[in-house]
Formats: C-alpha cells, structure tokens, sequence
C-alpha cells in the first residue's frame, strides 16, 4: 500500500444530486445520471471520513453528474460544510433557483463559491445547447442568486461559460449586467464524452495520466468514488466502508501504473483523450 502522509492534498467531487432537469448536448455526464439525490445521513458520513483521514482538501465540490438546487438538503449539506475548513465549490444551471432558494444557499455558507453556467452570452447560443426556455429561467435565477447576496462580498459568485463562438458584441444586455456584478467568469472549452475537447481535431490518446488520476475522489450519490468525472472512470471503493485513504491510495496506485506504462494499463483510461496532467503542479 502506498503511504499517504499527513495532509495529502485532495480535490473532491461528491454528487448531491445525479439529477438534472436539463439535458444539455454538451454535458460529459449526461450518460451518468440517475432520478438519485444523496441522502443527508450518507452526506454527513462522508463528510466525516473526509475530516477523520490525513488529507489537505484543496476542494470540495458539491457537484458532479447532476444539478445540486435539484436535491431539497442542498442548504443543509452547505451549512454542514461551513464548520470546516475547506474551499467549497458548486455550479448550477440556475434554472431552478428560486429567490427563495437562492437565499436559502447564500445564507448556509457565507465561504462557498457559487458558479453559474451560463454559456454563449445569448439566447439562441445558449439554447441550442441547453434546450428552448433555459435562457430566461437561467437568467432570472442567476439574478436572485446576486440579489439575494444584497451587496455582500460573501458567498463568492461567478460565472462559467462555455465557449460557443459567440463574439462578446453578440452577448445580450441583461447577460452583460450579470457579468458587471458576479466576481469571477471563467470562459472555457466543452469537453468531449472521451476528455477531449469539443471543436478541436483529434489527438491522439496521451500515455501519461491526467490530474484527476490519483489527486482526486469523485464520490456518487451511493457514496462510492471514482478515480475521475468521465463515464469511464474506475470505481474505487466505498467511502463510508473502506474510509478516504484506502480509496486514495488505490487511486494513486493506478496513477502509478499509467506513469510507469500507458493508459492501456488501466481498462478505464485506456481509450481517454483528456490532457495530461502533473499533481498540484
């Protein structure tokens, strides 16, 4: 077993919700989803073992497959986050955010981070990838989310965009505004089923392993990790059973066989085309 020294960095993906009431083409996980919300009491458990293992959480993300609004605990599973000491991080579709919601969750965690996808800048952008009507109902949410924050620095609020070719000139007045007030937007390439990234040519399969490999444990909404956020991610093991560094350890195990040979080594990553990547580099 390899051994994992005190404060260990991890990211962290946990799925809330493997639900959403969306279906963008876009969307890597749509092939993984299921009608499944975690429950508060495996929530609680996980967030346990999280605490009782030797780890640096660099991250802890409260989104994976599915939309988090969509699971009724979400404010819940926030507040229970803020006793800790970890970076918090979840992206919505906003289509759902209610202001009463939106106060729910901006009250929970004053630390969090908050990222509101919203792609392309305009409507017809972004319904072709997130279907027709998407576009107001995101906007109005977004919207109550940075009213309902009333002016405060906390919680931070931002933006992730996909990149769909649309020329800023292009973007819409109301989606300007939403910009003026959020205090990140990140703009970036869709990313293919594979890891590959959408619009680009094919490349060819990299040898090495990827960041996530070995530096992360995507934890569904069974409470089971995942060595990645792709379909073809290899199952580690169950958190609540085996506890965090187990599960780590044999994710960094299989990082070490790809290192040492080509993602051929391991059956999951064997026909991935995401990027390399170097842990914490």
């Amino acid at each position: 077993m390899i051994e994992v020294n005190a404060a260990t960095p991890i990211w962290i993906w946990l799925d809330s919700a493997a639900t959403c009431n969306i279906a963008c083409k876009l969307c890597y996980t749509t092939p993984m989803r299921s009608p499944s919300f975690m429950p508060l009491e495996l929530f609680t458990g996980i967030v346990d073992a999280v605490r009782a293992a030797p780890v640096e959480v660099i991250k802890f993300h409260l989104n994976w497959r599915g939309e988090p609004v969509s699971n009724p605990r979400l404010a819940q599973m926030l507040s229970i986050l803020s006793r800790h000491p970890w970076p918090v991080e979840w992206h919505t579709n906003a289509t759902m955010l209610t202001r009463r919601k939106a106060a729910a969750v901006v009250e929970s965690h004053p630390g969090q981070r908050i990222m509101l996808s919203l792609d392309g800048g305009n409507r017809s952008s972004f319904e072709a990838n997130r279907g027709a009507g998407t576009w107001s109902r995101a906007l109005r949410g977004a919207e109550a989310l940075l009213d309902a924050r009333n002016g405060r620095p906390n919680p931070s609020i931002g933006i992730h965009q996909l990149d769909l070719g649309v020329d800023p000139r292009q973007w819409e007045t109301r989606f300007h505004d939403i910009v003026s007030r959020v205090d990140q937007h990140v703009i970036e390439k869709p990313v293919d089923l594979d890891g590959a990234v959408v619009g680009h040519q094919p490349v060819a399969i990299p040898d090495g392993p990827c960041f996530w490999m070995g530096n992360i444990l995507a934890i569904d909404v069974n409470g089971d990790a995942w060595t990645c956020l792709l379909r073809n991610g290899t199952r580690l093991g169950s958190v609540i059973a085996e506890g965090v560094q187990p599960l780590l350890d044999r994710a960094r195990t299989l990082r070490q066989r790809v290192a040492h040979g080509t993602r051929a080594a391991v059956p999951g990553c064997a026909t991935c085309r995401k990027k390399e990547g170097h842990a914490w580099v």
